[in-house]
């Protein structure tokens, strides 16, 4: 996974790792790729879980609507004309 947090904790670490110190590097032969660790962990189950109940809907709680009607349904995100 890609991430703009993953890249910041990598620059600044130099992309070293940080219990040994071995650096990252893409040189033929000798490629060293770094993972990024959660310190707090993270809480796979907890997040699959929240998408399922918030995006991922059973077909019958699900209504096809045109734009125009769907912007109907959440004014607040209509965009304001300037």
């Amino acid at each position: 996974m890609r991430s703009r947090e993953r890249g910041e904790a990598l620059r600044n670490t130099g992309y070293t790792c940080s219990v040994c110190g071995v650096k990252q590097t893409a040189a033929k032969g000798r490629e060293v790729k770094l993972d990024v660790h959660h310190l707090d962990g993270c809480l796979w189950e907890q997040a699959i879980e929240a998408v399922r109940k918030c995006i991922l809907h059973p077909p019958e709680r699900l209504c096809p609507l045109c734009k125009d009607c769907h912007g109907k349904m959440h004014p607040e995100n209509k965009r304001k004309e300037t």
